[in-house]
């Protein structure tokens, strides 16, 4: 592994103890960092400012920066500072909103993560903000979907009763009507909002880290501080294994503790992995991609050749081999009727081809 890749995985968590930071001392003496790789690395994974606020804390321990990188650092926390005051109050505008018309909001993913999970909102940054409104699109009757869309977007992603993002595009069979009968009300702002349940949190997260090849810094950082906040909530792990078999995730929950905990420093209970059972051959051949980093380093996980619109290189390894058979074929015949209705110019039905792929259920 390169020192820059050992160098992020240190850095990248909020609960940065002293074992960690005399870890990245060390690095940093050890060898001669290549800064520019770390920094745009950190930028491209969503932690720069997470990054950047640990490292600032190792100069204290002897710790040296080029001036101009010291400068980028600082820079880079203070504008996620901002953007993240901005995005809350767009957010806190779009709340109201829905509030007025009576229709109930759930914040997953970072939104979530960033209510309940993160110490400080402006630790990492999403590309958007995750909501499912509690509503059937043709059950809409004071507002209308391209009204939401002017006011929102691109900054909200928003959609109905689920998210294609929790399943997949249809690929899991997740019933929605449980996680909502599963959430938890908390307030934001003056707003209350749903929040999934601990449960339904951690396999979300999970999800999301495979959507991501499972070495994005920031998926990993979701799914370590999720499993850290449960643990102090005393969550029951049994309850995990049943739940995620239901959705066919079970492969997907084990891959994503698994490398949280080898790269993480993650705490995961002994028995989860084993409870979930994955099969010896497949469970070695995670093992072995794993354990080389998907034959790949940080700044190239998502680099490649676009095939069938999709960019592939040897990272993509670990999500193939995490498939179960019958996944496989699902996710082709996605890919081949999106690219179909890409060429038709029918964009707006991408997302919607999850009803004809899973197990769509309708609020009740």
């Amino acid at each position: 592994m390169l020192p820059e890749d050992r160098l992020l995985f240190t850095l990248t968590g909020q609960r940065f103890t002293d074992v960690r930071r005399a870890r990245a001392v060390s690095i940093c003496k050890d060898h001669r960092i290549q800064w520019d790789y770390v920094y745009e690395t950190a930028f491209v994974h969503g932690v720069a400012p997470l990054v950047a606020h640990n490292l600032l804390s190792c100069l204290s321990d002897g710790l040296t920066l080029p001036h101009e990188m010291l400068a980028r650092w600082m820079m880079s926390r203070q504008q996620s500072m901002d953007i993240t005051k901005a995005r809350d109050e767009i957010l806190s505008e779009a709340l109201a909103y829905f509030d007025a018309r009576d229709i109930g909001v759930m914040l997953i993913k970072g939104a979530a993560l960033d209510l309940l999970v993160y110490d400080e909102p402006w630790y990492t940054l999403s590309e958007d903000i995750d909501i499912i409104l509690n509503v059937r699109k043709q059950d809409l009757t004071d507002t209308s979907d391209q009204e939401i869309v002017d006011l929102f977007r691109p900054l909200i992603e928003h959609d109905y009763f689920e998210h294609h993002d929790l399943n997949l595009n249809g690929l899991l069979p997740i019933d929605f009507n449980q996680i909502w009968d599963r959430a938890q009300q908390f307030a934001h702002g003056d707003s209350l909002v749903f929040v999934p349940s601990p449960e339904d949190m951690l396999l979300s997260v999970c999800i999301n880290s495979f959507r991501k090849r499972f070495f994005s810094l920031k998926n990993l950082c979701d799914v370590t501080e999720t499993v850290t906040y449960l643990n102090d909530q005393d969550l029951d792990y049994s309850r995990i294994v049943p739940l995620a078999r239901s959705c066919k995730c079970e492969n997907i929950v084990y891959t994503a503790l698994y490398v949280a905990g080898k790269y993480m420093d993650c705490q995961i209970p002994e028995s989860l992995l084993s409870d979930l059972r994955v099969n010896s051959v497949r469970s070695a051949a995670i093992a072995y991609l794993v354990g080389r980093q998907s034959f790949s380093n940080l700044a190239e996980m998502h680099s490649g050749r676009r095939i069938m619109g999709r960019t592939t290189s040897a990272s993509a390894l670990l999500p193939g081999a995490v498939y179960r058979w019958d996944q496989i074929l699902q996710k082709m015949l996605f890919i081949w009727r999106s690219r179909k209705l890409a060429k038709a110019g029918w964009y707006d039905g991408i997302h919607n081809l999850g009803t004809d792929l899973g197990s769509r259920r309708t609020p009740t």
